[in-house]
This record gives C-alpha cells, structure tokens and sequence, in this order.
C-alpha cells in the first residue's frame, strides 16, 4: 500500500493510506486480457501444457505394466512488466499433449506465453519427451 507517511507496516495504525489498483487473474484458455484503469505494472506467471501419459498398459504372463505419467509443462514467470491501462495483452494457454496408444509415449505438451506488441513478454515451454 501506499501511505501518506510511507510504506504502511502493521506497527503504522496512524497512517492515512490509498490502495492502489491489484488483483489476480487466471487465465485457463487463450484469449486477451486489457490492463485495467490504473494499473501501471504487471506480474506473469504461466505454465506450459503437460506431456500426455503413454497409453494402456501391456502384461506378459508374470509382469503387468501400468501407463506411464508424462513429463510436466514448464514454468516461466516476469515481474513487474511496465504497463498503461487499456493496453491488451495476448495470452496462449498451452494445451496438455494427447495420450498415447498402447505402450507408445504421450503427444508433447504446447507453450504458454504472453505477447504485447509482436513481444513475447513471458514464455512457458510445454512437456516433451525428453
């Protein structure tokens, strides 16, 4: 917060204080978000889609196999991005990967990232088989 004696601390009763614009919002699909009325710098965090599993599992007569998970989206976060409001930032949802058949490994996972301007502000890669 910002105060009229400096930073509000909770030792601070006293102070006459003015809360500035904040908030949080999560994203679960691709689409736009615009920079609301006076805000004036952002944090993004993103993650990219997951690897899907591989497929069924596959036995023989004395050992069975279950599928197997598959590798996790990255993660990739910028803080304080200097922004004016009304400014529309394009944001990507990576989606996870398909699973696989049989035995066979999951399909990779897409990249999220965010865009301003042609920029990519932030970048999460997705799962991939490694």
């Amino acid at each position: 917060m910002t105060c009229s004696s400096g930073n509000f601390y909770s030792a601070n009763r006293d102070a006459t204080c003015k809360v500035t614009a904040h908030g949080r919002q999560a994203c679960t699909s691709s689409g736009t978000f615009t920079v609301p009325t006076g805000v004036r710098a952002i944090n993004i965090h993103c993650t990219g889609g997951g690897q899907g599993g591989s497929g069924g599992g596959r036995h023989n007569s004395s050992d069975v196999y279950g599928g197997e998970g598959g590798n996790g989206g990255g993660t990739s976060y910028k803080n304080n991005i200097s922004v004016s409001p009304g400014n529309v930032i394009s944001i990507i949802v990576g989606a996870g990967g398909t699973a696989g058949t049989s035995s066979n490994i999951g399909g990779n996972g897409s990249d999220s990232y965010a865009t301003f301007n042609g920029a990519k502000l932030v970048i999460a890669t997705g799962g991939k088989n490694k």
